[in-house]
């Protein structure tokens, strides 16, 4: 027997046919329809968004372990509070680079010092976009003039460097609407391709141009200047921006006190391997090679195990290491000239500092898919569970227009708010308006009586 069929021995009214015979209709009978049409309105107004909306982005997993929410940096949009960070980046880029000219003088050679105000100057570009060039312009001029260049040579450094910030703020920052934070491999990989390719040695040909202008530099420094010129800017920024993002956007680098214990076993095996494998320390000058076969290790465990900023952090370290026994000439580095050392700098930073970018981009990767798959599955189930509930059999009463549910008879309204958590409101149709209004013999509104030229009483 379908929902709405009737015995006519529970026909209320008197006269009722006999069995088998059609049931005598009575004066108002709950049309399916109209339930039809309420399951399909609950459907687009439950489920639709539910299939149909667009998948929002899901923030990354810090740790396998769990998920937070990305920690957002203030873009300072009053002019002031802009200013005012214009002004500290500037100052900190003017002293900061006049210590390393000082420490770089010393040594006698810029390539064994890290140029920090690069570092400085790809950080800030990543995190606020092109508008940091007026900060780098003056940070760059007045160290300059700091260290004793001449006011034109001065001029022309300036407007490569703040040219670089532009260009890489917005690249990487305005045209995408949002920063970078190393978690996709494709940016990765356009980062360092723009830096090695494009904006170093743009920004390298402007300074030597400058130099050669001016008379500061001899031209048969040029290709050995121009070569350390580029390596300390090189290394100064993809030392300094990948870790201070990356720590920005994941600030807890575990989520559990076991996945702690295990950073923490990963912090000393780091700092050991980093001491006697490319570092000063080693027992034995271990050949360049064979240090950058344990490298691979830690890069894999740290990406695989913990945020991408532990990974980051730990290809820095080893390259910081693999940077101070260079520079005493110790370690991997011992014995040959300058030149064959810096080589060998160059291929194990590289190596170290690419492979944890790639590494961790990659790892990010991973969890984001994973989490918006769990995403989609939990709303798929969600979506199921509600087309199940949908296609269960409802029992109508064809006198009353009540449903059975919970074995009791509720109204229509119940149980679409009990069973299907629908919020239910009430109106009144134009028919049964047009009908009140004849029987209190009321002239139809102008809508209704456009709507039914023939009956307008009163009108």
């Amino acid at each position: 027997m379908l929902a709405g069929d009737i015995l006519p021995s529970e026909n209320p009214d008197s006269g009722a046919p006999a069995r088998g015979a059609a049931p005598r209709v009575p004066g108002r009978i709950f049309d399916l329809s109209v339930f039809k049409k309420c399951m399909s309105w609950g459907i687009q107004k439950t489920m639709a968004p539910t299939l149909f909306a667009s998948p929002s982005v899901v923030p990354l997993a810090s740790s396998p372990a769990g998920a937070e929410e990305p920690i957002r940096t203030r873009e300072y949009d009053s002019g002031l509070a802009w200013t005012f960070l214009g002004l500290g980046i500037a100052a900190v880029y003017a002293l900061t680079g006049k210590v390393c000219v000082s420490l770089s003088a010393e040594v006698a050679n810029v390539s064994w010092m890290l140029y920090i105000p690069a570092g400085l100057s790809l950080t800030a570009s990543l995190l606020w976009g092109r508008r940091v060039w007026p900060a780098i312009f003056i940070g760059e001029f007045a160290m300059c003039l700091m260290t004793g260049q001449s006011l034109a040579s001065s001029a022309i450094m300036s407007f490569g460097n703040s040219l670089d910030a532009a260009l890489t703020g917005w690249w990487f920052h305005d045209r995408l609407g949002r920063r970078i934070e190393f978690d996709r491999v494709h940016e990765v990989v356009q980062l360092i391709a723009a830096q090695l390719l494009i904006l170093q040695p743009l920004c390298t040909a402007i300074g030597m141009s400058a130099l050669l202008v001016t008379g500061a530099l001899p031209p048969h420094m040029l290709g050995a200047t121009a070569a350390a010129w580029y390596t300390a800017n090189i290394y100064a920024g993809f030392i300094a921006a990948p870790a201070a993002i990356a720590w920005l956007r994941w600030p807890r680098p575990a989520a559990t006190r076991s996945e702690y214990a295990e950073l923490a076993a990963l912090t000393a095996v780091t700092l050991i391997i980093g001491a006697v494998g490319p570092g000063r320390w080693a027992f034995r000058p271990i050949p360049l090679p064979v240090t950058l076969i344990l490298v691979f290790p830690l890069l894999a465990w740290a990406a695989h195990r913990f945020a991408p900023s532990v990974a980051l952090t730990v290809g820095t370290a080893l390259g910081l290491f693999a940077f101070d026994a260079a520079l005493a000439g110790l370690g991997p580095f011992q014995g040959g000239t300058v030149e064959s050392r810096m080589v060998a700098l160059n291929v194990f930073m590289s190596v170290s500092i690419g492979t944890g970018l790639f590494l961790a981009a990659a790892a990010a990767n991973e969890r984001r898919f994973e989490a918006e798959q769990a995403r989609l599955i939990a709303k798929l189930q969600s979506a199921d569970a509600q087309v199940s509930r949908l296609e269960e059999f409802v029992t109508f009463c064809a006198w009353s227009g009540r449903v059975r549910w919970k074995d009791q008879w509720v109204s229509v309204e119940t149980f679409l708010r009990e069973r299907y958590n629908l919020s239910i409101s009430h109106g009144i149709s134009d028919e049964e308006m047009r009908r009140i209004l004849v029987d209190a013999g009321v002239p139809f509104p102008e809508r209704i009586a456009a709507q039914d030229p023939k009956r307008a009483p009163g009108a």
